[in-house]
């Protein structure tokens, strides 16, 4: 059986929770394996266009996309705001978001960096 896919209420649209298994005769899933699309990286910035910043992790470039009205920063330790104009070329950052499946995509959620 292919992936089962679900999206949680309040998620980005392309959250998803997966799982494998088979379908009972009453409908319902036993699954071997379940799994999400979530990612916590460490990058740096490599450079900034329009709402994308462009990532380096581990040698393999990551495009992040920022959500409107959704992906927020947080700078030095501070609250999480939705100004993301103070990311910085060549800074570490740390990313939460969900990733595109079979791509090198993900939509930020969070960044955490250094102002």
């Amino acid at each position: 059986m292919g992936p089962i896919v679900g999206t949680g209420q309040g998620g980005f649209a392309r959250d998803g929770l997966y799982a494998r298994g088979v379908r009972l005769p009453d409908g319902t899933l036993a699954a071997d394996s379940v799994w999400v699309n979530i990612v916590n990286l460490h990058a740096h910035i490599q450079s900034v266009g329009r709402n994308v910043p462009y990532l380096d992790h581990k040698g393999q470039r990551i495009v992040a996309h920022v959500v409107a009205g959704r992906s927020a920063a947080g700078y030095n330790g501070t609250p999480a705001v939705s100004d993301l104009s103070l990311l910085k070329v060549g800074r570490h950052v740390q990313v939460l978001g969900a990733w595109h499946p079979d791509t090198n995509e993900i939509d930020i959620a969070t960044v955490y960096a250094a102002a």
